[in-house]
């Protein structure tokens, strides 16, 4: 049962991320999505920038959501894989 529910997870996560440019998602779409969708499309994001699979863990993704959930003017992050992420304008910017 519980891996069900990761998969309906994941995939509503997948569905979220193909309707952001993969490399710049819109803040304010992201702040209204629960935090297990928004985290899993955080993550789809970073390996789409080029992080290697399976390198994320929380303490990665939990500074990245703070960009949305508590922004207070933080400079960017960097991770695994030469990832970086910002805050521009209301986005997230992903670069390598």
């Amino acid at each position: 049962m519980l891996r069900d529910d990761a998969d309906a997870l994941d995939q509503l996560a997948e569905t979220e991320f193909a309707a952001h440019e993969p490399l710049s998602l819109e803040i304010a779409r992201l702040e209204k999505l629960p935090k297990a969708i928004r985290t899993r499309v955080l993550r789809l994001a970073i390996y789409a920038a080029g992080a290697p699979t399976g390198s994320l863990g929380a303490d990665h993704i939990t500074p990245i959501e703070a960009f949305i959930t508590d922004w207070s003017g933080q400079g960017p992050s960097d991770l695994p894989g030469g990832v970086r992420v910002s805050r521009i304008s209301g986005r997230l910017s992903l670069s390598r």
